[in-house]
């Protein structure tokens, strides 16, 4: 695989996901940690919009997001929010949430290797319960693309022959 290990330098300006009409104004830095020897994009590439370097970890400066609401008795007060909540707090986000989210420029755990525990803290290994890197990878690239590497599209999990990945998850098989 492919990552963007680079010394510090100027990139191209280029368009980010999920940002609106200000996206034209940001562009990408690459960032280097204490314990690297360089500087990482939180994409593969300065031209691609993939978040490998964020989901395998080259790239340390992400978290997860936190929505906060008023609560009665452990319950959201508004309607609204035990909506939103019990929508977003699923383990398991359906399709159409799983796509929003990845149109947003969010990463859904499901497409994520490494975890925290804690705010910026230490990055370690994970797999999630169910898997969409695959979906992940392809939903960014469009439906004209070739298939992400090392994913192979699918109806059902018998059309999954790699053992790696005998899931048909999303219409991409996934190893679970």
């Amino acid at each position: 695989m492919e990552n963007a290990a680079i010394p510090l330098q100027k990139f191209p300006t280029r368009r980010l996901s999920g940002i609106g009409d200000r996206s034209s104004a940001l562009a990408s830095l690459a960032f280097q940690a204490a314990s690297q020897s360089c500087g990482y994009l939180p994409d593969s590439t300065a031209f691609k919009s993939d978040k490998r370097n964020v989901r395998d970890g080259h790239y340390p400066i992400w978290g997860p997001l936190h929505f906060f609401a008023n609560i009665a008795q452990g319950i959201p007060t508004s309607a609204a929010a035990q909506a939103f909540v019990s929508v977003v707090a699923e383990p398991e986000p359906g399709p159409d949430l799983l796509d929003a989210y990845i149109d947003a420029g969010l990463v859904p755990s499901c497409a994520m290797n490494v975890k925290r525990t804690t705010d910026l803290g230490a990055l370690s290994a994970f797999v999630p319960p169910v898997m969409c890197g695959c979906h992940f990878e392809a939903r960014l690239a469009g439906p004209d693309a070739f298939a992400p590497a090392g994913c192979a599209p699918c109806l059902t999990a018998s059309e999954c022959t790699d053992p790696a990945r005998p899931a048909c998850r999303l219409g991409w098989c996934e190893a679970h």
